[in-house]
């Protein structure tokens, strides 16, 4: 069950990867569109440079593992849904200047719920794993699909691996990608409310979570607040593709070697996930290691 919200006026070893080699982009899946790189370096300087403002009073933040009480007096016998958005490819440069493609949502019950009025999330493993998850109780099953209303009822329980950059980049795990995240009608971004990212919003949510005053910007000037690196690597550095973009979220054995087996934070179509470098359509294009610069750009 889903709907349109109205829109706004978007086993073998692994083989080892070499910075220095460049191969061939392996091409998208059938029906897929790869048009970051026409299009993005066009989009160099956008986005709000102010940190994150204050989250909405129905947002819950956690690292994993720590309580997320939850209750529901008002509902006797309450049914707990998930708001889960549909892994659709959303392009806010399809519907012109400022527009924000609907999200579409389904409802998703919680079964191991029903019927309790109080629980802890991080007790129920569909809300304790990191990623960003809607909630919301009700008195009965939904017989139409959830609208707006019931989106801005819902709670936001946002749970994080760490305080680290990566740790705060997987709370976008679940959040549909969306090209070109835009500002919505009441100031926030698209990517600080955690309803949808690119591949380089991201990247650049995780800085802003951690009090930076970094703007959204395109892949292509992400080199003024990166260094390449060219010695080992290590978690929370960006690879750079170009296109594409991702945080590498772990690096496993060989440690400082980047390799298929490593996990990386991406989103690349559907919704952002973690998964291993090898298993990603593009993980044989040409591409860099970045850093973050201790500060802003030029410092």
């Amino acid at each position: 069950m889903s709907v349109r919200l109205a829109p706004f006026p978007v086993d073998a070893a692994p083989p080892r990867f070499q910075a220095s080699t460049v191969r061939p982009l392996s091409p998208p899946r059938p029906g897929r569109r790869l048009r970051m790189a026409p299009l993005l370096p066009l989009l160099a300087l956008l986005g709000s440079g102010a940190a994150i403002a204050e989250a909405p009073p129905r947002t819950r933040f956690a690292r994993v593992g720590e309580s997320l009480p939850m209750t529901e007096r008002s509902i006797p016998s309450p049914r707990w849904y998930l708001l889960a958005p549909l892994p659709l490819d959303y392009d806010n440069t399809s519907c012109g200047q400022r527009c924000v493609v609907p999200i579409v949502y389904a409802w998703r019950e919680l079964p191991a719920l029903r019927g309790l009025s109080a629980f802890d999330a991080r007790d129920v493993p569909e809300l304790a794993s990191p990623g960003t998850h809607r909630l919301l109780a009700r008195a009965e099953a939904p017989t139409a699909p959830p609208g707006a209303s019931d989106l801005a009822a819902a709670w936001e329980l946002v749970v994080r691996r760490d305080d680290s950059y990566a740790g705060y980049a997987s709370e976008l795990i679940g959040v549909p990608f969306v090209l070109f995240p835009r500002h919505l009608p009441d100031g926030r971004h698209q990517t600080d409310a955690r309803l949808g990212a690119d591949c380089v919003a991201l990247t650049i949510y995780g800085r802003r979570r951690l009090g930076e005053a970094m703007p959204y910007v395109a892949p292509s000037a992400l080199h003024r607040f990166t260094w390449r690196v060219t010695g080992p690597v290590r978690a929370g550095d960006v690879l750079h593709f170009g296109f594409q973009t991702a945080v590498l979220a772990e690096d496993r054995a060989p440690m400082g070697v980047l390799d298929a087996g490593d996990l990386i934070l991406h989103t690349f179509h559907g919704l952002a996930e973690e998964r291993s470098l090898g298993d990603v359509p593009y993980h044989s294009a040409p591409y860099e290691v970045r850093r973050w610069k201790p500060s802003g750009p030029g410092r």
